[in-house]
This record gives C-alpha cells, structure tokens and sequence, in this order.
C-alpha cells in the first residue's frame, strides 16, 4: 500500500483508494483526499452555482468567437433573421430545452444557421452528407408501414 499525506487534513492515507488522478501533480494524484475535495466543494457549491450563471454570457461569446468567428450580435441578428426558429424544424427557441448551437460547415468553419438540438444531432448523424439525407428523404417518401400483427 502506497500512501500519501493530504496537504488540507494532514492525514496519512492510502494514495490509490483515497486521492483522485491528476496529471498535473507529478505522482499523478491530487494534493488533497477525496474526503477533503468533497467537503471544500460541498461548502462552495453555492458560490460556484454563482460564477457559472453571472459568467455564463462570457463563457458563450467566447465560444461563438472561438469556435465560428461570430459575436454575440452577429448571433442574434441570425437569430432575428431566422424568427427565432430553428432553421429546419422551425420549432420555436421557447419550446427548446437548449439554445440553438451555431450549425456551420466542417470543411470551411463557416456558420450556416441556428438549430435545435435535434436537428443538428440529426445533420451530424447523417455526417452532413446530402446525399444521405436524399436517400432517407426517398426512404421515407417511398416506404411504406407494414402490417405486422403483434401477438
């Protein structure tokens, strides 16, 4: 049994049951024991629950420029253009659990529109394949239902 002394509590314990990974400390194991790690977060859940809803705006503009080259504004003026619907169901941003991701083109990074978190799956499912989609619109128009009698 190899141990380890947690530098909150000051206790000796056992390094592979009672401390979390971390790659960054160079044994590969947090300075702090499970038991420790569990009760500081239990005693700032709420000033962390604070940070994320007041940063929460910052954290997705720097996402929408990150990830597509938008601002906020360019967001909500796609947004404004779309009526606030997505851009394929036309189901209303209210309705959604979500806000609509910024669906945009793998091979250019290009953003094409807003969509509900169904619709892009559904686009990423089908691997932005426009002929894959033709061939299931097809399926869809040309299948018919069996009739299967269920025992």
């Amino acid at each position: 049994m190899i141990e380890k002394t947690c530098t909150k509590c000051k206790q000796v314990r056992d390094a592979e049951t009672e401390f979390a990974k971390n790659k960054r400390n160079a044994d590969g194991l947090d300075r702090h024991c499970k038991f420790c790690h569990n009760l500081y977060y239990q005693e700032h859940k709420k000033e962390h629950k604070h940070y994320d809803r007041t940063h929460t705006a910052q954290r997705r503009a720097s996402k929408l420029k990150t990830n597509y080259g938008m601002t906020q504004e360019d967001y909500n003026k796609m947004f404004a253009e779309q009526d606030g619907k997505c851009a394929i169901c036309e189901i209303p941003q209210e309705q959604c659990k979500r806000a609509f991701a910024v669906d945009h083109d793998h091979v250019t990074g290009k953003p094409r529109g807003l969509l509900c978190y169904n619709c892009n799956h559904g686009l990423a499912d089908f691997k932005d394949s426009p002929a894959s989609l033709e061939r299931a619109i097809k399926y869809l128009r040309e299948r018919r239902s069996y009739d299967v009698t269920i025992p």
